[in-house]
């Protein structure tokens, strides 16, 4: 079952690489509809 350890692993890697790059994504969007209106 090493194999799954690693993989869980490298999901949790690209979480927390992805989440803060979706966050500033979405605050960027924010951002920009409260200009617009």
């Amino acid at each position: 079952m090493k194999s799954s350890s690693w993989l869980q692993s490298y999901v949790e890697l690209c979480w927390f690489l992805a989440i803060p790059a979706l966050l500033q994504q979405h605050r960027m969007t924010v951002k920009r509809a409260v200009q617009g209106s």
